[in-house]
Order: structure tokens, then C-alpha cells, then sequence
């Protein structure tokens, strides 16, 4: 049976995206529409006009539809992360099982939620557990599911939205006439896209650089455990280059995309372009050596805000894999090479400099002519989220606990109660893809050609074998 189709959207500073994607047989994600809008209606990734970003979100969406030849009614979309706050917490429970079981650690996360309460005026958008760890095990469990111990503890990062900023955003997908199955917070959902798992292990920072903000996380252990966000993006350099120079905000941002270079080079120093002054026929020349000087000074801005936003964090010491950056403004010409060279991120003891990687996002099959660049992280990271790159055992805006080794989730966690109530759990099919088992065909056709007891026996042993 076929799986049921995705729809992510993406309202973010710069432009709006919608893709439907699905499932194919193989377990291979497949985009089979894209739909991109120039964002309007949306400052600093805040709704500021809802008519107007509904109106662009339906034309994204339209175009998608028209692409993919589907109608998707249901979608997940993404929340920047200037709409949270979060807060790190912990549970902890008894096993009276001796032995962990999926119901054990629904209480551990329901505990380590009513640990830190979620405010009245905010909704939960994610439960994150990074951390398990069973009895006085000294060393962080990957899966504890199944495992003997008296005792189940879990770190959990909690990311909550201002009820107020959340009912705007869903009053622009409710006039689209769709329904939000699920809401990840942007960070998050580029982490997804971008990260590997050398570098989740290690321990990573994450930072999407876009169009109005800059999203920033931390992944340590088994999923994102921080996150903020600067109030600053790529649309602050077209804004600079327009101010400097009295030049049109459209002329100011085909200049930043054109010749945006951060590294000046010798060849570069008599070159120049002739711009239109804003209100004015006339064009002025204007070296190349003065466009880089601006954004360069921009940039290094930015990146020294951030590089105090991971200080303050105070989890510089579990950057083993270094820093990831993506977004938009990353695309500026030698982008990776400056950030390296220069050394704008160290570790706290200020000794050793951290590496840097520019990334794009996790190649899907299908129609992503469009989604090539780093400014797609966001919504590629949607898609792979709603197929299952969730973190194991999360709890989402739904109140659900995800769990992916069963192809499960476990319904309605009770965030308001102060005592876990296990015994009315409802367990459905959570959509994530499956890899294809061939055995059970091969079991039916023994059956079927008459094949002696002693080769079922041979056969049962050997599937047991491997």
C-alpha cells in the first residue's frame, strides 16, 4: 500500500517553500512538486501580515500541487526559532519490570515534562531526549528500550512557542484550507538535513544562516539540546550594500548574489560595476574592493555575534565535530574558506580553533532542481522529519511520543496531570519508511512447493542464524 504523501511548507524571511514529496516502495523519499514565493507579509520570520503571507503560502502551495499532479490537505511546517523558548530537563523512573519497556519510557519523558511546566501562554513544540541512562551507568545509552535495569533516567530538551505567534502562523495555513499535521522548530529541522552522523556523534553545532535570522542548535548525544537564534541575516548585507550606496533594495541584492566575495584578490582591485542611485537615473561606478569591504564587515559581525551566542551556551567543550553552517548566506563567494582561515570560532579555552563546514542539505530523488542550495535546508529537513528522521522517542506539538524502531507511536501524553496514566495509551502506525523484507516470500514458497520437515528445519535455523 502506498504511503501517504508529504506536504512541507516553509514560511520563512526571504521566500516561501512547499513540497510534496512521498514514500516510493524501495523506502526512497521522492519530491513530486515544488512551490517557491518570494515571502510576503513575514519580517525577521514573525507573521507582521497575514493576508498577505496567506496569499503567498497558497501560491507556493499551488504550484507544488500543479508539480506533483496531488492534492496533500495535511502538512508539516516549520516555526523559526525567534517564536521559542526552551529549557533543559530531566526524568526519572523505577522499572518494576526489571527491564525497559516503551510504556516505561513514555513516563520517563512524561516526568522530565512535568519537571519543567510548560508555561500557560506556550505550547510544547518538541521533547527532545538526548541523554538515557539506565541504574548508575556511568555512560549515556543509545536505545535503552528492552534493556534490564531498575532504573530509567533521561535528559530532555524542551522547545516551547508563544501561543499568540503559533495562532498566526496557523491562521496562515488554515487560509490555505490545509491542516497542520506537525510543527518543527527550523533549527531543528536543518540539523536533519545537513548533519552527519559522525558529526552527531561527536557533538555539533548547527547554524542556518537565512534570510532575516540566524537559527543556531547543538546536538549532543541522541538529539538537539540548545538553541537560540541572532537577530541578523543575509538580508542585512543587501540592506547595507543599499544604505552605502543609495542604490534600489533589488539592485542592492542582485549585486550581493553576483559578485558577493569575501576573499579580494589582486585580479579584483581595478574591477568595478556601474549601479543606478536610488531615485535617479544616473549610475555610479563602484568598485569591487568597496562592495567586499561592506559585506565582509557584515559578515564578520555576524559571525562574532554568533561565536558569543556559543559561548554563552556553554557547551563549546562538546564541540568535537565543530560548527556546520548553512542557510543562505553561507552561498557569498569562499564563504567555508574565509570562516576557516580567519579563525572565528574556539573553543572555550580559546586555544584551539574549531572547524568549520559549509553544508547542503541531504540529496533527495525526484523534481529538487530547486532545493539544491543551502537555503533549502529548512524545508528538505521537513520532509526527512515526516519520513521518520525524528529523534527516537520525541514527543511532538501532538503530544506524541515517536518511536521508530516499530514503526509506532505511543498517543496522548498527559502534560497537564501530575502522575503518568499509562493504562489508556492508544498505539497507530506512525509513517516512516520500512526497509523491504524478502523472507516471508521465501517462507511461503517452501510451503508451497512441499519441501520436506528436515529443510523447513534447516531453513528456520538459518533465517534465526542471520
Amino acid at each position: 500500500m502506498a504511503k501517504t504523501p508529504i506536504l512541507a511548507i516553509d514560511i520563512g524571511s526571504s521566500k516561501i517553500c512547499a513540497v510534496i514529496a512521498e514514500i516510493k516502495q524501495d523506502g526512497e523519499l521522492c519530491v513530486l512538486g515544488v512551490g517557491i514565493r518570494e515571502s510576503q507579509g513575514v519580517k525577521k520570520g514573525m507573521i507582521n501580515n497575514i493576508d498577505h503571507a496567506s496569499l503567498a503560502t497558497r501560491a507556493a502551495i499551488a504550484e507544488a500541487t500543479t508539480m506533483a499532479g496531488i492534492e496533500v490537505k495535511k502538512a508539516i511546517i516549520s516555526i523559526p526559532n525567534n517564536y521559542t523558548i526552551n529549557a533543559d530537563s530531566k526524568g526519572a523512573v523505577n522499572l518494576p519490570h526489571g527491564e525497559v519497556r516503551l510504556t516505561d519510557i513514555q513516563r520517563a519523558m512524561q516526568t522530565a515534562i512535568h519537571y519543567n511546566p510548560v508555561p500557560q501562554d506556550h505550547q510544547l513544540i518538541h521533547a527532545l531526549p538526548y541523554k538515557f541512562i539506565v541504574d548508575d551507568m556511568q555512560v549515556a545509552i543509545e536505545d535503552p528500550i528492552n534493556m534490564s535495569a531498575r532504573r530509567l533516567d533521561c535528559r530532555v530538551f524542551m522547545v516551547m512557542a508563544k501561543k499568540s505567534h503559533l495562532e498566526n502562523l496557523k491562521k496562515v495555513i488554515k487560509n490555505c484550507e490545509i491542516e497542520i499535521s506537525d510543527i518543527v522548530v527550523s533549527s531543528y529541522a536543518s540539523s536533519i538535513a545537513t548533519l552527519s552522523d559522525d558529526e552527531r556523534k561527536g557533538g555539533v553545532a548547527c547554524i542556518d544562516m537565512g534570510g532575516g535570522l540566524c537559527d543556531i542548535m547543538i546536538h549532543n548525544g541522541q538529539s538537539m539540546c540548545y538553541s537560540d537564534y541572532l537577530n541578523v541575516g543575509s538580508n542585512n548585507v543587501t540592506l547595507d550594500l543599499a544604505q552605502v550606496f543609495n542604490l534600489p533594495l533589488s539592485i542592492s541584492e542582485e549585486i550581493k548574489t553576483k559578485y558577493g566575495n569575501l576573499i579580494f584578490t589582486q585580479e579584483d582591485k581595478d574591477k568595478g560595476l556601474n549601479a543606478p542611485i536610488k531615485g535617479n537615473s544616473e549610475k555610479q561606478p563602484i568598485p569591487l574592493q568597496n562592495i567586499y569591504s561592506i559585506i565582509k564587515a557584515r559578515v564578520d559581525e555576524t559571525l562574532e555575534l554568533l561565536g558569543d551566542i556559543l559561548e554563552k551556551s556553554a557547551l563549546g567543550n562538546i564541540l568535537t565535530s565543530g560548527i556546520v553552517l548553512t542557510g543562505g548566506m553561507v552561498k557569498l563567494k569562499n564563504f567555508e574558506q574565509y570562516v576557516n582561515q580567519n579563525g572565528k570560532f574556539y573553543n572555550p579555552s580559546g586555544n584551539n580553533q574549531l572547524s568549520v563546514r559549509v553544508a547542503l542539505p541531504k540529496t533527495l530523488d525526484g523534481i529538487t532542481d530547486k532545493l539544491q542550495g543551502a537555503e533549502s535546508a529548512t524545508i528538505i529537513g521537513l520532509v526527512l522529519h515526516a519520513a521518520g528522521g525524528f529523534t527516537n522517542y520525541e514527543v511532538g506539538v501532538n503530544n506524541e511520543v515517536k518511536f521508530k524502531k516499530s514503526q509506532r507511536v505511543i498517543q496522548e501524553v498527559d502534560t497537564t496531570k501530575e502522575k503518568a496514566d499509562v493504562q489508556n495509551l492508544q498505539i497507530k502506525e506512525q509513517i516512516i519508511p520500512k526497509e523491504k523484507k524478502d523472507s516471508d516470500d521465501l517462507t511461503s514458497n517452501v510451503r508451497a512447493n512441499g519441501v520436506g520437515n528436515y529443510f523447513r528445519r534447516f531453513y528456520k535455523w538459518l533465517s534465526e542464524l542471520f
